[in-house]
């Protein structure tokens, strides 16, 4: 199972891959307020660290109150996203 966990109700982002009781990549972007230019160049770079796909993505958590609306919104879009391409991944377009 991999799980890629986010906070990003402060002003740093955080991240990591996590499964079978293991961290298989952890990063932040530290202060800068930026989190949707930063979040998907994150988890690429966590992904890549990891030696992990998108398809191999089981779960998103991420919290769902955050001190900004802004955040909150940048977190579901990314979950959207990246759920997105783990899901069609798998099939066949036509």
């Amino acid at each position: 199972m991999l799980i890629v966990s986010i906070d990003s109700s402060t002003q740093n982002l955080v991240m990591a891959l996590i499964g079978s009781g293991s961290v298989f990549a952890k990063g932040s972007v530290k202060g800068q307020m930026r989190h949707s230019e930063n979040i998907l160049p994150l988890f690429q770079r966590l992904m890549k660290m990891a030696g992990k796909k998108t398809q191999h993505l089981d779960q998103i958590a991420v919290g769902v109150v955050g001190r900004v609306f802004y955040g909150a919104a940048c977190r579901a879009c990314f979950c959207k996203r990246v759920g997105n391409d783990a899901l069609y991944s798998n099939f066949t377009r036509v």
